[in-house]
């Protein structure tokens, strides 16, 4: 069984979307995000943790870290490959 592989989280509401949606647009483009929902609501996607990294430690201390500056994240496991996020 392999590993589980931990991200960081992240819902931004419909204000903080206008003003950081085209930067994670920049950045899932980039491949160190993965983009699950961009809609009238708000944004919802997982920052990726550096390749070589503990991405359980990485990702907890991350998301403490943008929790501490107001932004909604939290580690959680990432989503099994070729499986969509579901947010219906």
């Amino acid at each position: 069984m392999a590993a589980t592989k931990w991200v960081v989280r992240v819902v931004l509401d419909k204000e903080q979307s206008d003003k950081w949606g085209d930067l994670i647009g920049h950045l899932d483009f980039m491949l160190y995000v993965v983009l699950h929902r961009d809609d009238s609501t708000g944004i919802c996607f997982d920052i990726l943790p550096p390749a070589n990294a503990d991405s359980q430690k990485w990702s907890a201390e991350m998301a403490e870290y943008l929790g501490r500056h107001g932004v909604n994240a939290v580690y959680a496991p990432a989503y099994p490959k070729g499986e969509a996020y579901n947010h219906e």
